[in-house]
């Protein structure tokens, strides 16, 4: 359904800092003390991309730009934890836990940050996450130390977000705090295609229905593959299914009568067959799987 896009370069000018056009976010040609060696778009025109920075012994550090387009800063550093964990060959400690911080340019502990340490890898002593939301954007930085110990990559981490220039808010972002699991797990029946009438089925059907949003979200259940289900605190008639760890995931609410899904990209928004009760996430794959869509619509 939303094909792989394949990365290409970014075309970097020597010893130049990098505008994301889209955002106004501008990354200099060193970050952390470790000089920029590549970058990639890879959703164009500039929907999501990475900005790579480190060498031969040093420390690496990768800077990511992706849309708000689902979600939460909570929910995509869960997706970004669960990226790391699923190598099964290491096993990982955290002596710093998943905890707040104040982004640049903002007034409340609106980012989260942890590190993890291999335990018993030969060279990578620790390796961090930070991430947050500015003006319609998520930033994520991800640094590997050969070296250094975990609260050290946790206070370089936060140096070096003050070295890239980002705008000013546009809108005060509050206090998050990581996720937490639901006290309880959804409960599904077998959902089949609605069907209802033409004239019932509009919201999510002919066009896109309003992304799921929630002030507090909890984890509900965690599938194969970096996908999971959360949904907001409280209730259990929709839910988000996430999928990876860049802002992709799909909206499942209930309409008058009818329930509509709808797969949101960073470029695209994918609507699926209306359903006649809330459809698990295993019916919600199986409709992405096989393209059951009956509406695409550009990610505004």
């Amino acid at each position: 359904m939303a094909a792989a896009q394949t990365p290409t370069d970014i075309a970097f000018k020597t010893g130049e800092s990098w505008t994301h056009s889209s955002s106004g976010i501008v990354v200099p040609p060193t970050l952390g003390g470790s000089p920029r060696f590549n970058g990639k778009i890879i959703i164009g025109p500039d929907l999501d991309v990475s900005v790579g920075f480190g060498g031969p012994g040093r420390d690496a550090i990768t800077f990511f730009i992706f849309r708000d387009t689902t979600g939460s800063v909570p929910i995509w550093m869960a997706q970004s934890q669960t990226a790391i964990l699923l190598d099964k060959k290491q096993a990982w400690a955290t002596p710093v836990p998943p905890m707040s911080f104040t982004p640049p340019g903002q007034a409340a502990n609106s980012g989260l940050k942890m590190v993890y340490v291999p335990q018993g890898h030969k060279t990578i002593t620790a390796t961090g996450i930070a991430i947050f939301a500015v003006n319609g954007w998520y930033v994520k930085m991800r640094m590997t130390s050969f070296g250094k110990s975990p609260a050290a990559v946790s206070a370089i981490m936060e140096s070096a977000l003050h070295e890239i220039r980002f705008p000013a808010p546009t809108r005060a972002l509050g206090p998050v705090r990581p996720i937490a699991d639901c006290p309880s797990k959804l409960t599904f029946g077998t959902a089949a295609d609605s069907k209802a009438s033409p004239s019932v089925l509009t919201t999510g059907i002919t066009s896109a229905a309003p992304t799921l949003r929630a002030a507090l979200w909890c984890r509900d259940t965690t599938l194969e593959s970096n996908r999971a289900v959360y949904r907001p605190s409280g209730m259990s008639d929709r839910y988000l299914l996430a999928v990876g760890d860049n802002g992709n995931g799909v909206s499942v609410l209930p309409q008058a009568g009818y329930y509509s899904s709808n797969f949101y990209t960073a470029k695209n928004i994918f609507t699926l067959v209306a359903q006649d009760k809330m459809p698990s996430p295993q019916r919600i794959l199986a409709l992405i799987n096989g393209s059951r869509t009956v509406a695409v619509t550009p990610n505004p």
